[in-house]
């Protein structure tokens, strides 16, 4: 009877075992026997960004969560603790791997360093797509992002146009960008603003280079301060990033170069449209951010499906302004303009 009861007795704690150990916590992780969220229908579909917020990768965080909602999938946005660390970001992917995320939509910029967890993730039965940078389709599903040359080309084109109607005779050229990316990305985006530029300005273009600034104002800013002071001549900033815009912007300001230093707004924040209006920026370019977020997960969306995108690149529209019709910009994109002040 002792032997019996010992026998039940371990068997109580053996089951107890077995219901501790199965908690909410193993959620997203795979068994012994291949089942994991799939399973019970659940869809975990995360972003890879590069940094958190900011008017460029905000608004995009926005838009794909909130397609990710209305798909019914869990959706997720993470970054990495040192802004652009692709190195960093691969340790996401292999957490999102283990955790049975079956969506992975990440902004990484080095083939070489991706292809293996990529490949990892392929073999995991995920679905992994781009955003805002390609890696080409040997390794991505789709992607979504800027078309960068022709958003460099199209900017290019019209400042050059500007400064025709300005009566300017130079453009000198300052390019500044996030990092530079082996003739993908940022660097097809200054090359299509020279392109631009050099094929519509009727005066002579000279390149006075281009420099990174790793996504800092400051970095940016002291770059600039640094060419002016050797090329005292530059006119055009060409800012490839929110954050050289920005800082472009603050430069003109603390040279008193309102007018005579060409340089766009990063997007179409009210303090930014004035700065417009006061000379800091000379024209804006707008691209639907909010969309490129929701492209990412429409793209997933069809390939999740079993589907193929129409194309394989889907590019973010642009739209480009100046004081000269910033109120028709300001109405067709829904923005109240009546706080800005426009000289008398």
């Amino acid at each position: 009877m002792k032997k019996i009861l010992a026998l039940l007795l371990a068997l109580v704690m053996v089951f107890a075992l077995v219901a501790c150990g199965s908690t909410g916590d193993d959620k997203g992780k795979t068994d012994d026997a291949g089942n994991d969220d799939a399973a019970s229908g659940e869809v975990k579909a995360v972003m890879i960004s590069v940094m958190k917020g900011g008017t460029y990768w905000g608004p995009i965080e926005e838009g794909w969560l909130a397609q990710c909602a209305e798909y019914g999938w869990t959706g997720a946005y993470w970054t990495p603790v040192t802004t652009n660390s692709q190195t960093e970001m691969l340790e996401l992917a292999e957490t999102a791997i283990s955790q049975g995320f079956k969506i992975l939509c990440v902004c990484g910029t080095d083939a070489n360093m991706w292809s293996d967890v990529i490949g990892r993730a392929k073999e995991a039965g995920c679905i992994v797509i781009g955003v805002a940078s390609d890696m080409g389709p040997e390794l991505l599903g789709g992607c979504v992002g800027p078309d960068y040359y022709d958003m460099g080309y199209t900017v290019g084109c019209y400042a050059g146009n500007m400064m025709n109607e300005r009566g300017e005779t130079e453009a000198n050229v300052f390019s500044i960008q996030t990092n530079f990316t082996e003739g993908q990305g940022q660097d097809l985006q200054v090359d299509g603003f020279l392109d631009g530029i050099t094929e519509t300005f009727k005066g002579k273009v000279t390149d006075l280079g281009a420099d990174t600034n790793d996504s800092s104002v400051s970095i940016a800013q002291d770059k600039m301060n640094a060419m002016y002071l050797v090329h005292p001549e530059m006119n055009v900033i060409y800012g490839a990033e929110t954050y050289a815009m920005i800082a472009a912007a603050s430069f003109i300001q603390e040279h008193g170069l309102q007018g005579k230093v060409y340089t766009g707004t990063p997007d179409s924040e009210l303090e930014n449209l004035q700065l417009l209006i006061d000379g800091a920026f000379t024209w804006g370019s707008q691209l639907d951010v909010v969309q490129e977020g929701k492209s990412c997960a429409e793209t997933a969306k069809i390939l999740l499906d079993g589907g193929t995108p129409e194309t394989y690149y889907v590019p973010v529209p642009l739209t480009m302004y100046d004081t000269s019709n910033l109120l028709e910009f300001c109405e067709s994109y829904g923005i109240d303009a009546s706080s800005l002040k426009f000289p008398e």
